[in-house]
């Protein structure tokens, strides 16, 4: 009888850990919403709070950058790409970049900050164009030319933020760029607080000049037609229905003590030491 009693109460408690572990799909719908009205305080206001994901899309299957290109306001553009959103990101529907947008709508001063934030001219949509093939204008041209020419570099101005642009490459310089004048001073500080940091993992002894917190491009997703989970990558533009590895551990936290530890939703393993790629330490650096 005491086993099955044991058995029984396991079972709750990973059931619980298991409703606790699902990832907020609903995170930007706020975000975005504020980006359409173009109410920029609001924004920021969402921007910072605790668990914002950037790159998630959100309930409908729209990306925050893409939906502030789409805008064609700077200032939000400026905003996520500094709070982490990639450049590279790519639309669940269309499988188009944000540098796509920025093209098809001749924003060539938006277009050179997602260069400097590492956008490719040569990423295809799911129709097989390139952002290149979407060049309205001279101004727009003339950043295809530098791209082809010097590739990122061509947009690299100032010395700012050292960064690591993807793994295995070189350390190079994140652009300083002249921010809107109408960014609030508190971002401002948040942003200029992130000069020269960086991220050390306790368990592999690896430094990162980016931050980790984005360390999958997975992002969970739901189905409207079918009301399904499935998971995109916003990098490749790869979508599938099995639970990608990456996205597998989440951190819960334990009602009892306060304290969090780590569930994996494919396995219903339970931890609470950190897996590998949640180890991550912010750090300041003199570099």
């Amino acid at each position: 009888m005491a086993v099955q009693l044991l058995g029984v109460c396991l079972a709750v408690l990973l059931t619980g850990a298991a409703t606790a572990a699902k990832v907020n799909v609903n995170l930007t719908d706020k975000l975005v919403e504020q980006i359409k009205k173009k109410t920029f305080q609001p924004f920021v206001d969402e921007l910072q709070k605790k668990d914002m994901d950037v790159n998630q899309p959100d309930s409908k299957g729209r990306l925050p950058l893409i939906e502030a290109v789409r805008v064609k306001e700077l200032k939000f553009v400026d905003a996520l790409l500094q709070y982490g959103s990639l450049a590279k990101s790519k639309d669940p529907a269309t499988g188009a970049t944000p540098l796509h947008v920025a093209f098809q709508q001749n924003l060539p001063q938006i277009a050179k900050m997602l260069l400097q934030y590492g956008a490719d001219p040569n990423d295809k949509d799911k129709a097989g164009k390139m952002a290149r093939d979407f060049a309205p204008s001279k101004e727009v041209r003339e950043l295809i030319l530098a791209y082809d020419a010097d590739g990122p570099m061509a947009f690299e101005d100032a010395p700012g933020t050292w960064s690591k642009q993807s793994k295995g490459s070189s350390e190079c310089r994140r652009p300083r760029i002249e921010r809107p004048g109408e960014v609030p001073a508190e971002m401002m500080a948040d942003i200029e607080g992130n000069v020269n940091v960086r991220w050390h993992n306790t368990k592999t002894d690896e430094f990162a000049w980016t931050d980790p917190a984005y360390h999958t491009p997975w992002r969970e997703l739901t189905d409207e037609a079918t009301g399904k989970t499935y998971w995109f990558n916003i990098e490749s533009g790869e979508s599938v229905w099995e639970m990608p590895s990456d996205m597998a551990w989440v951190q819960v936290k334990d009602e009892e003590s306060g304290q969090h530890y780590y569930f994996n939703r494919i396995t219903s393993d339970s931890t609470w030491d950190a897996p590998n790629h949640l180890s991550w330490v912010r750090h300041d650096t003199d570099l």
